[in-house]
């Protein structure tokens, strides 16, 4: 029969330490097991009460038993250090963070949450994790879909939505124009706008919807688009044109007022040429468009406001008049010349065509005057394309197709 302990023992806390012999305690367990066995019940006596009593033993490394016994009130007992566990709410050891199942900012694995640590956040709003982007998994930790505005080169995604990374039309080899993305995410370039051998054979190319600088009292440089630096410059403030803002199709034009005018930082020397102007006659009668910068007297000028003239003193191109219909509206220009023939084009319709030879090159220097400054130009001008070869007809095509798509032209 167990003996009963007093009830002034029930509660306490004692722990042996005894040496083991041979036959006493229990005896050694193989691996220092621990087991539990209850010493008494609980019972009842007037206003005392007995509680559960549990006992512990062990073998010890030294060949000891450890004896507890405590009360079933006791919260537990140690029995050293322990490794730290995550998923215990406790920062310990190399844990960076312990949010017990995870949180937004820390995963289950005791690390901080970081997209691209390979360790799926759900809480952090991830559906994957792959180290980066691949065929399965975006960047920013979400399954790939085709519109979800993220380009993932990895599944062969050109562009996604109005992502369209660093490409534009004309980097992609075509003139102006709007690039799109589809619906499959691959490059739309319908709204592109093809210019042929505008886009690589042009020798000076301006268009005031690009490189335009200007100060208060008006355009100062007007930036070569063609690669050539070949720009168009003024330093007088009396002597600059001004900038209209959507003038023609939403575009802007250089508005010249008579004694405007900018000049090439280089001279323009062309035996063959093709030369496409879109602009605007304001003025009564005579307007240089393209101007010598010296006294060889080559020039490209409204006539009135129905006829163009063509005329090299330097080159003895002879004066050449083309009547092209009323040119007080916007319009586009193309001359063409081969060495053989001089073709003036109105809206990509043939204007005139006449025989001529020449002795030598058609220099150009400035744009709205003469190089003295007489003849200035009353009107506008959106755009200039100069090539030094007499491109064929399929490169002309194009290039008018360009502006006249560009400034919807007749």
């Amino acid at each position: 029969m167990p003996t009963e302990l007093p009830s002034h023992f029930i509660g306490a806390v004692s722990l042996l330490v005894l040496p083991l012999a041979s036959g006493a305690c229990q005896p050694a367990q193989p691996n220092g097991d621990y087991r539990e066995t209850e010493s008494m019940g609980s019972s009842s006596r007037g206003d005392e009460s007995s509680t559960m009593v549990s006992s512990f033993s062990s073998t010890a490394p030294d060949d000891t038993t450890v004896h507890t016994s405590g009360s079933g009130s006791d919260s537990g007992s140690s029995f050293g250090d322990t490794e730290p566990a995550c998923g215990n709410g406790l920062v310990e050891g190399e844990e960076e963070c312990d949010d017990v199942e995870g949180s937004a900012t820390c995963d289950q694995d005791c690390t901080f949450a970081d997209c691209g640590d390979r360790a799926v956040n759900a809480a952090a709003g991830e559906e994957c994790d792959e180290g980066g982007a691949t065929a399965r998994c975006d960047g920013d930790c979400t399954v790939v879909v085709c519109g979800d505005g993220l380009i993932n080169e990895a599944v062969g995604e050109e562009c996604d939505g109005a992502s369209l990374g660093e490409e534009t039309c004309a980097s992609l080899g075509f003139g102006d124009g709007t690039l799109n993305c589809t619906e499959s995410c691959s490059y739309d370039t319908s709204a592109c706008l093809a210019c042929g051998s505008a886009c690589s054979d042009v020798v000076m190319w301006l268009r005031a919807d690009a490189g335009v600088m200007t100060n208060a009292s008006g355009v100062t440089v007007w930036e070569d688009q063609s690669g050539s630096s070949n720009d168009a410059t003024q330093a007088s403030a009396s002597n600059e044109p001004e900038l209209l803002n959507a003038a023609i199709n939403g575009y802007p034009t250089l508005n010249f007022l008579g004694d405007d005018w900018l000049g090439f930082d280089s001279m323009l020397s062309l035996q063959d040429m093709t030369i496409f102007l879109v602009a605007r006659n304001n003025g009564p009668g005579v307007g240089l468009i393209l101007g010598p910068a010296a006294v060889d007297n080559s020039q490209i000028r409204y006539e009135n406001p129905t006829q163009i003239l063509s005329v090299g003193t330097g080159n003895n191109l002879s004066a050449i008049t083309s009547t092209i219909g009323n040119n007080q509206v916007y319009h586009s220009i193309t001359i063409r010349y081969d060495g053989v023939t001089w073709e003036v084009w109105r809206d990509g319709v043939l204007a005139s065509s006449t025989p001529e030879g020449v002795t030598g090159p058609l220099t150009l220097g400035r744009l709205g005057s003469w190089f003295g400054g007489q003849f200035g130009l009353v009107g506008e001008i959106a755009e200039v394309m100069v090539y030094d070869v007499a491109l064929a007809m399929p490169q002309r095509i194009e290039a008018e197709s360009y502006l006249r798509t560009k400034y919807a032209l007749p």
